[in-house]
């Protein structure tokens, strides 16, 4: 692994600070836009340090929302509650958006396999994990609804018997919604671990590209807890991650591009292998060993929670878990008919947590 300072090379430009009056009188005094002049990534509302006398513990809602914290749970979920504290209490740092053209799409080439248990077996091109489908409209019915989950970043290397420049291998590791079951948006934020450079945190509002945070930074080995939230006031896209090794947090807001809506039809845990462009080739999956996301959790308030080891009722209700499978892989003769490259599973039923082990030709 490369220093934490290092970046991926395919970028497209670094932007200084921006600022839209328009954006700003919806959005909050407590920071600045800055946006793609290429409009290729997705452009984001960056917040300032709050003061230090900034209580969040005993600020109001819309206080919290103003310095871009996450929505404060009820404190009867003792574990959520007592995580929220220690994250809104995190060092917050103000980060450089760095555009990118990479891009995370909707899950590509689904199969949808036997129900086992409530859950559905399912592959797909692009995608491993978990997903939760609903009408359309759930999960963009409430202000502050949100999906999240912890986990360590692993350490990543090539396949065996490759090098990183046998082909271009990348994973994120994303909590998000939209994009399975049919939707073509993807409202998501995470971490990226890819083949010779550094780790990274990101959030992205598919079909925008992905937006790099420079802080907080992350490494192989850091514990990270990540939250996407939507609000039903614009900007609609709220990402907060804190890296709970180093103990920094930060906040961007952002919209979908233009034209587009959140479907609002299903939330994810997901690893991936990104697009190269959007809707192109997908890159190859780098062997991340093993990982697992805890603490995996959503909530619509005052509607419903929603957890991946639990099924649900009503129209289009399913939870699918997902195998990430090739081809298409480099070199084509290393994956000739439908392979798993990605397996994920929840090893123990009574925990929220969801498992991920690399296969195949991607080990």
């Amino acid at each position: 692994m490369l220093q934490r300072s290092t970046f991926p090379l395919l970028l497209l430009v670094v932007v200084v600070l921006s600022t839209s009056p328009a954006a700003l009188a919806q959005t909050s005094a407590h920071g600045h836009w800055i946006t793609d002049p290429k409009n290729v990534a997705t452009p984001g509302f960056v917040f300032d340090v709050p003061p230090s006398d900034f209580n969040p513990l005993a600020a109001s809602d819309a206080d919290l929302r103003a310095w871009g914290f996450p929505p404060r749970p009820d404190a009867s979920k003792y574990e959520a509650y007592d995580l929220w504290t220690r994250m809104v209490t995190a060092k917050r740092v103000t980060p450089q958006l760095i555009f990118t053209n990479i891009y995370h799409g909707p899950a590509r080439n689904v199969r949808v396999g036997m129900v086992r248990a409530n859950t559905t077996a399912a592959q797909s091109d692009n995608w491993s994990g978990y997903a939760i489908t609903q009408e359309p409209g759930t999960f963009y019915s409430k202000n502050s609804t949100y999906v999240m989950a912890k986990w360590t970043i692993p350490s990543v290397s090539p396949p065996s018997g490759s090098s990183c420049s046998t082909a271009t291998y990348d994973s994120a590791q994303w909590v998000g919604f939209d994009g399975w079951g049919g939707s073509g948006d993807v409202l998501q934020g995470g971490v990226e671990a890819n083949c010779g450079n550094s780790d990274y945190a990101w959030y992205e509002w598919f079909p925008y590209a992905q937006t790099i945070l420079s802080s907080p930074t992350v490494a192989a080995g850091d514990f990270v807890y990540a939250e996407t939230i939507y609000d039903t006031a614009t900007p609609h896209g709220n990402f907060y991650i804190w890296n709970e090794t180093t103990g920094v947090a930060t906040a961007v807001l952002f919209n979908p591009p233009s034209g587009v809506t959140l479907s609002g039809n299903s939330i994810e845990w997901v690893v991936e292998r990104p697009e190269k462009t959007v809707n192109g080739p997908l890159t190859d999956l780098v062997n991340y060993g093993s990982m697992t996301f805890t603490n995996c959790d959503g909530d619509v308030p005052g509607v419903n929670g929603f957890i991946p080891n639990v099924s649900y009722s009503g129209p289009d209700a399913a939870t699918y878990q997902i195998d990430m499978v090739c081809p298409p892989w480099t070199p084509s003769s290393a994956c000739t008919s439908n392979t798993v490259i990605s397996t994920s599973s929840i090893p123990n039923p009574s925990e929220t947590n969801v498992a991920f082990t690399t296969s195949g030709p991607a080990r």
